[in-house]
């Protein structure tokens, strides 16, 4: 049960009153206790919903609606009256709660899943349009149609399209690219990051990058976050996408 001087300190938290010991004691609370932070969320909701709603009452009605918001089970029972500036300075109190939650890594931890397939939207090195010369019906053609292929989702075609070509044949960083995502679209990763591994390790090292955050995205969708993070810097709270690491 939340005491009368955590309610206090709640209260001066969102009036701006807090001495620095008084913030050093609030960034703990919310880091260590649960209860005390679910209640400091409580109290925020209900504040957000009496000046969304209530914005034409005068000041006692607004108060007797933000009270009964916080009838709850956990709410504590006081006499102390609520300071009715402490609601009036909700808008500089949000920015630093969120600075706290930042700051301690109470935020929630990044959806895998979401900032997986904002990686692969993001189709790094998988650009078409190829700019280095080479005449008309050849293989910049050839790797130009892989490509649309790959684009299309047609990877069994994408595969047909690169199966020929061998080491030293122009453009085959943009083969070794397409076979490895290709195969691992097919779901047969073992050739997939053998083959990325190879691109990686190419002697020009013009998509070795590349090479490397696929076979992170690989690694981190297969669940092996030991194997993804020797290419990726894995994402925390404070960071909100996929990123290469530098090696």
């Amino acid at each position: 049960m939340i005491q009368e001087k955590d309610i206090d300190l709640i209260t001066r938290f969102f009036d701006l009153a807090l001495s620095d010991d008084e913030l050093k004691e609030l960034e703990q609370r919310l880091l260590n206790d649960v209860e005390f932070r679910e209640k400091l969320e409580t109290y925020k909701e209900a504040n957000h919903i009496v000046n969304e709603h209530y914005l034409d009452d005068d000041k006692q009605a607004k108060t007797d609606k933000w009270k009964a918001i916080l009838k709850t089970d956990k709410t504590i029972k006081s006499t102390k009256k609520t300071n009715w500036k402490w609601i009036g300075a909700i808008a500089a109190g949000f920015a630093l709660l969120f600075s706290f939650w930042v700051l301690n890594n109470t935020l929630q931890e990044p959806d895998i899943n979401k900032l997986l397939a904002n990686a692969w939207d993001k189709k790094i090195g998988l650009n078409q349009n190829i700019t280095r010369s080479a005449s008309k019906d050849s293989i910049k053609d050839k790797i130009t149609m892989a490509f649309k292929t790959y684009n299309k989702k047609d990877y069994q075609s994408t595969i047909h399209q690169v199966s020929n070509y061998k080491t030293g044949t122009l453009y085959y960083e943009d083969v070794l690219l397409l076979r490895g995502l290709s195969y691992y679209k097919k779901n047969k990763i073992d050739i997939a990051l053998k083959t990325l591994d190879t691109l990686s390790n190419y002697h020009t090292g013009k998509k070795s990058k590349v090479a490397n955050w696929y076979q992170g995205l690989i690694y981190l969708e297969q669940g092996n976050t030991k194997a993804a993070s020797k290419f990726l810097k894995l994402p925390n709270y404070n960071i909100k996408e996929l990123q290469l690491l530098e090696h």
